[in-house]
């Protein structure tokens, strides 16, 4: 297999849902959603975290889906977001077939988070997982955002991140769906603290693959 063209709509899809994150962190949602609360899209669906004050966007560009839930935490440098990108492997991409796992996980390690002029990347890690699917990556990392708007006096804040990419094949034959989720929360290391994964999973285990 072409390798560089198999991960080209990975490198495409990743760009696309960090900067998901990063316009989440700046800009208004424009919906308000309740606690528990369904959102549907292709080949998934999503529970909203059992709190109040989460807002979301929800972008559509034909058969491709961009969808972001914001809240704000306890203090004006705490803050979490979700990202969810679904989108139709372009036909370019699958020319020469799916991925392998390996090629799968090569394609998002290589082009995941690195470290730049805004974001120090602390832990970058990838394993393949079937949680989802059967290609099915799941990512944790942890950067210090020295430029976030929110940050105050503070020299930056921690960003963690755990995520998930994976592609399902529908029942009805057509293109596969290549699914990008994330849990994020960014503020002070006293603010996250210790119950980061245990948040996410809660997140995580709402989501259900409808195909």
């Amino acid at each position: 297999m072409n390798e560089r063209r198999s991960v080209k709509w990975l490198k495409f899809g990743l760009s696309l849902a960090i900067g998901i994150f990063v316009s989440a962190c700046t800009t208004p949602g424009v919906k308000t959603l309740e606690p528990g609360q369904r959102v549907e899209l292709p080949g998934i669906s999503i529970g909203i975290p059992q709190q109040h004050g989460w807002v979301y966007t929800h972008d559509v560009d034909g058969d491709d889906h961009y969808l972001s839930f914001f809240r704000r935490g306890s203090s004006s440098t705490y803050t979490f977001v979700t990202n969810v990108q679904v989108a139709r492997m372009p036909p370019d991409a699958l020319a020469d077939g799916m991925p392998d796992h390996q090629e799968f996980l090569n394609g998002i390690t290589e082009n995941c988070w690195t470290s730049g002029p805004r974001f120090e990347v602390v832990e970058d890690s990838h394993t393949l997982e079937s949680r989802f699917a059967d290609l099915c990556v799941r990512s944790d990392s942890t950067a210090n955002d020295t430029e976030a708007v929110n940050k105050g006096d503070a020299e930056f804040l921690i960003l963690k991140a755990k995520e998930y990419n994976f592609v399902i094949e529908p029942e009805d034959q057509s293109p596969p769906l290549f699914v990008h989720i994330g849990y994020t929360e960014r503020g002070k290391e006293q603010e996250i603290g210790s119950d980061f994964d245990l948040r996410a999973e809660r997140f995580f285990a709402a989501v259900d693959v409808t195909r």
